[in-house]
């Protein structure tokens, strides 16, 4: 065998040798795996069983080992953390939870302290799936056994439930050490053990000390100690408190306090059972007074109430039923207060007034607003009454109403009163309204009297002066005719005298040529009849003028209409004519033939001559005012129906508005300047046509369109007035 062989043979055999070990350390690496998992599980298992939190940190802050507990809090698994720091395990940069800091930095400050070497018990606010809760986390540095550190070791406790049993207690006790009231407990034979700060400062102690074998009752005077004993323990024993009313003693200065006291039992939470009696007891003294004071009020609203004249009534404001009931409201209705407590307005009234009075209760309690009821009819023990009332909602705090209030007044009397004084204040009314129409008619009449006068006088004067005149111009009239006979016969005799005498004395031809006999021969019968033109003119104006005054017709009598026009006409002749300011007022006549119709005579011309003096007046003032270049005025006179004449005046001035046409006829109404007219003159025209003929009058105008008067009168009158 070649050394070469041999060699390859010696190392192929050294190759099996260290296959063999290999092998061998390949098993023992697996059993020494499958010991350090049995191992870790044990660990795992040991550590799961744990109900605090466990967990390992590497020196990079990363989890190496965690268990049950500490994955639960995360909403994972122990297997799931590991490797992963906090940022990948879901924890915020930083978070603040009332005055405490938590979070990755809070964390990872503890940490480094750990790694250097330190223990730390700190208590973190954690963000968990279950909510925030808090824990009480110790930490301690892992080192190997050369000493070099290689993570951090922690424990977690949830300390929630006691930080919140805790915060409870605390928040007893300060609800307890700042409550005003006293609160303490006793054992159950009423030993204390317990009393508050404003307990021991309200019965005169200063300390708890001072509590020692002072029985609870022995706090209270007899009457309120005998009570606790008898009567609130068992109570408080058999059905767990009592509450009452008593007095409390100051144990310093003796001074009894009215206090409200509870008594309770204080149970077990856990098994319920009794454990002590606790005892509240609130200072009521200001109460007390406060609720004297508000009796001592009541009673006296109660007596001012009950002493007002008017009718208080108060009505609960569910269903509605009397609450009070004020000795007015006693005499008013009948009924005394005790009849009517509890009960409604259907118990007391008729249907249909009950029914009145709760719609109206309820619409006030709706709307929360005072309703007065001026004038109600009710019927109160078999009598009618009229009653005012005013009925409001009393609210509460809450805005809620709790009541009906009513006061009502029995206004029957003055209401009768009020109804007999507008009947007087009627009656009164109408004599001065009588009286005023009597004083109207007076100073009516009184202007018609003096107007009547002024006419009178005028138609005196006139039918002086025209019988005066009447008498030269007859005596004038009547020589005319002789004169012209005579001078006719000169004449003749002048012609005879020149045929046969042709050649006369030269004086007697001097004297012709002096005289001009040949014109006066022909001019004098021109003369004579210019003369007698003259005279008849002054003849028939004396006819006018007397026929005008009619003072020998001052009775009614058959008249020719026509002839007073005319005379009208002819007086107002000279305003009619043509001036240097105006042309003149053209008239036209349209008479029918009218039979002798019977009136006052003078009267109707006297309208006549105002409602021509007016249209005048009218025409005048358009025509100045250059709104009317041809004046003029028409009469009409017709036989109508009914054997009436109708007498129509018409005039084309601007018209008369309805303003001043529904006064027209009204007493001293005008519309002419101060001095120029009296406002009579129509008034007058109108009753003479009304009320002395049983005619009418009536004005018809419109704007611009002219004026008419018309005026009916009978032909005979059915009575003859004076």
């Amino acid at each position: 065998m070649s050394s070469v062989t041999k060699s390859f043979q010696g190392k192929s055999q050294k190759l099996k040798h260290l296959q063999a070990q290999v092998v061998q350390l390949e098993q023992q690496l697996a059993e020494a795996k499958q010991a350090e998992k049995r191992s870790r599980q044990l660990l795992q298992s040991i550590i799961d069983a744990s109900p605090d939190g466990i967990f390992v940190k590497d020196c990079d802050f990363r989890c190496i080992l965690a268990n049950r507990s500490f994955a639960t809090n995360l909403g994972t698994t122990p297997d799931s953390i590991l490797g992963k720091n906090e940022l990948e395990l879901g924890y915020s940069e930083e978070q603040v939870f009332g005055n405490s800091k938590a979070g990755i930095r809070g964390f990872r400050a503890d940490d480094l302290e750990v790694l250097a070497g330190k223990i730390t018990r700190v208590q973190e606010v954690v963000t968990t799936v279950d909510g925030i809760k808090i824990f009480d986390v110790r930490k301690f540095p892992l080192s190997d056994d050369q000493g070099k550190l290689y993570g951090i070791l922690g424990f977690a406790e949830d300390i929630t439930e006691r930080k919140q049993v805790e915060a409870e207690r605390q928040k007893f006790v300060a609800l307890v050490e700042n409550s005003s009231d006293l609160i303490g407990m006793a054992d159950f034979t009423g030993n204390p053990f317990f009393i508050n700060s404003a307990g021991l400062r309200m019965i005169g102690l200063d300390t708890l000390e001072d509590l020692k074998n002072i029985n609870i009752t022995k706090l209270h005077p007899q009457s309120t100690s005998l009570t606790l004993k008898n009567v609130a323990f068992r109570q408080a024993l058999a059905t767990g408190y009592w509450r009452g009313e008593g007095e409390l003693i100051h144990q310093k200065s003796g001074v009894l306090i009215d206090v409200e006291i509870l008594v309770f039992l204080v149970l077990d939470s856990e098994t319920g059972d009794p454990v002590c009696i606790a005892t509240v007891q609130r200072d009521i003294t200001e109460r007390k007074q406060a609720e004297l004071a508000i009796e001592h009020t009541k009673k006296f609203l109660e007596s001012v109430l009950n002493n007002l004249p008017v009718a208080v009534v108060a009505k609960e404001a569910k269903e509605l039923k009397f609450s009070f009931f004020n000795q007015a409201a006693e005499q008013l209705f009948g009924l005394t207060e005790q009849q009517v407590l509890g009960k409604n307005d259907y118990d007391l009234f008729t249907k249909t007034q009950a029914d009145s009075f709760t719609k109206i209760d309820r619409q006030v309690l709706a709307s929360g607003q005072t309703v007065d009821i001026f004038e109600e009819e009710a019927q109160i023990q078999g009598d009618i009454h009229i009653l005012r009332t005013k009925k409001t909602a009393i609210l509460d705090e809450l805005g809620e109403a709790t009541y009906l209030l009513a006061i009502t007044e029995d206004i029957t009397e003055r209401k009768r009163a009020e109804e007999a004084l507008k009947k007087s204040e009627s009656q009164l009314r109408k004599k001065t309204e009588d009286l005023e129409q009597t004083l109207q008619e007076l100073r009516r009449t009184q202007t018609q009297l003096v107007q009547s006068e002024k006419m009178s006088s005028l138609g005196q004067l006139v039918a002086g002066v025209a019988h005066e005149i009447n008498n030269p111009v007859n005596f004038i009239f009547g020589n005319l005719t002789h004169a012209k006979e005579y001078t006719q016969d000169l004449l003749g005799l002048v012609e005879l005298y020149q045929g046969f005498y042709p050649n006369p004395h030269p004086d007697i031809q001097a004297e012709v040529e002096a005289i001009e006999l040949d014109f006066l021969i022909e001019d004098l019968p021109k003369l004579l009849n210019s003369m007698k033109v003259g005279a008849d003119r002054i003849q028939k104006i004396v006819a006018s003028l007397r026929t005008f005054s009619r003072m020998d017709e001052a009775e009614m009598k058959d008249v020719n209409i026509h002839e007073g026009i005319d005379s009208t006409l002819m007086i107002l002749q000279n305003r009619l004519k043509a001036k240097p300011d105006r042309p003149e007022i053209q008239v036209t006549k349209e008479y029918s033939n009218l039979p002798l119709i019977e009136c006052y005579a003078g009267q109707l011309n006297q309208v006549f001559m105002n409602i021509v003096a007016n249209a005048i007046d009218a025409l005048e003032d358009a025509y100045n005012a250059k709104i009317l270049a041809n004046p003029a005025i028409s009469i009409h006179t017709k036989l109508i129906k009914n054997n009436q004449v109708m007498i129509r005046f018409t005039n084309n001035g601007p018209g008369i508005s309805e303003k001043v046409k529904s006064r027209l006829f009204d007493p001293f109404f005008t519309t002419k300047p101060i001095g120029k007219g009296t406002g009579m003159g129509l008034s007058i025209s109108y009753q003479i046509i009304t009320e002395k003929h049983g005619g009418s009058l009536d004005c018809v105008s419109k704007s611009e369109k002219g004026t008419e008067f018309v005026i009916k009168i009978p032909l005979k009158q059915a009575i003859r007035k004076n």
